[in-house]
């Protein structure tokens, strides 16, 4: 109870103070000896806030850093595709250099682009792509070019319903159609032989297509006594929907 009369007439004395002025002074002393304490406590405060907008803008920083890296990374995976391609080309080319082929032959690779009917390619006029032009790989026949767009080309394979390529087995001659996605061998004489294996190539004839191209292997012989010709499947040597880079012969 006597603390409670101290502090209530302290606090009369106090207030009389003030109002004749006497305060000031005292305030005066409080407030420049808490005045550099209030000047730190705002600097530092302003330097936390200088910090913490450091720290955002250094996080926008790691997610455009990161950003980029990932479209490195893409880009990296492309050129991998593109030089795992690329091996495949130079394979595809070394082979062709080494088959028996006319040396004076000039050759345009090009990529397949798959299809349905026709296998699709991805050179065209621009590449100074025509029709009629020869497709191989290597030293077997993929076909002829029957269709051209200023970045793409169409072939025809030999495998296709209005495919009719003069052909010989060794020293027998006959005609080879498509037929349903096979190759029948025709028009070849019940008198003369031709062996299963037997290698077919292109003849030369009508010059539609150039000689001693290879096609396949008789698979299959089919013979009727009373009909003139005999008859035979021909299995393909390549898979023409495997595919991935041919060569257009060049004129």
């Amino acid at each position: 109870m006597r603390s409670f009369f101290i502090f209530l007439i302290l606090s009369f004395l106090l207030l009389a103070l003030d109002s004749l002025g006497w305060m000031r002074s005292v305030r005066g002393m409080v407030e420049k000896g808490t005045n550099p304490l209030k000047g730190g406590i705002y600097r530092t405060i302003s330097n936390v806030k200088y910090q913490v907008s450091n720290i955002k803008y250094s996080r926008e920083e790691l997610i455009a850093l990161k950003e980029k890296v990932e479209e490195l990374e893409r880009e990296v995976a492309k050129l991998k595709i593109e030089n795992s391609q690329l091996k495949i080309d130079n394979q595809a080319m070394r082979r062709l250099l080494q088959a028996p082929l006319p040396p004076e032959w000039k050759f345009l690779p090009a990529k397949t682009l798959g299809g349905t009917r026709y296998l699709t390619i991805d050179k065209g006029k621009r590449d100074g792509v025509k029709k009629g032009m020869v497709v191989v790989f290597e030293e077997v026949l993929v076909g002829r070019v029957v269709g051209v767009s200023e970045k793409s080309a169409k072939i025809m394979l030999p495998t296709d319903p209005e495919s009719k390529i003069a052909v010989k087995v060794g020293n027998v001659r006959g005609i080879l159609l498509g037929e349903s996605d096979r190759l029948i061998l025709t028009e070849v004489l019940q008198g003369r032989k031709i062996k299963v294996d037997g290698l077919v190539v292109t003849s030369g004839e009508n010059e539609v297509f150039p000689a001693n191209l290879l096609i396949g292997k008789v698979s299959k012989i089919e013979k009727e006594e009373r009909q003139p010709y005999q008859k035979a499947e021909v299995e393909p040597l390549i898979e023409y929907n495997k595919l991935e880079t041919v060569f257009l012969i060049v004129e």
